[in-house]
């Protein structure tokens, strides 16, 4: 049994998204990544909103995490879904390197 980590349902409770991930080092299965804006509860790309989606990754690549990453935008209204979601994709590649 392992943890299946949101952080879009924890950072909309409060939650300090870096230090949960650092609490569930070596149970996490499976994270659904998400960045929230800053004041409204609607998802935005990586990098632009409250989530320091950064952090969140350093962190997973300090546990040696090897589980599934979901890439969570439920914006479907946004007139540049598409773009937003290659700007998201080529965010996470970005913090690999």
């Amino acid at each position: 049994m392992g943890i299946c980590f949101d952080t879009g349902h924890a950072a909309r409770s409060g939650l300090d998204i870096v230090e949960v991930t650092r609490a569930c080092a070596g149970r996490l299965r499976s994270l659904h990544l998400k960045d929230l804006a800053r004041v409204q509860v609607n998802d935005v790309p990586f990098g632009t909103g409250r989530v320091d989606v950064a952090a969140v990754l350093a962190e997973l690549r300090r546990q040696g995490f090897q589980g599934h990453i979901g890439l969570e935008y439920e914006n479907f209204e946004s007139p540049t879904f598409g773009d937003d979601l290659r700007q998201m994709v080529r965010f996470v590649r970005e913090q690999g390197k």
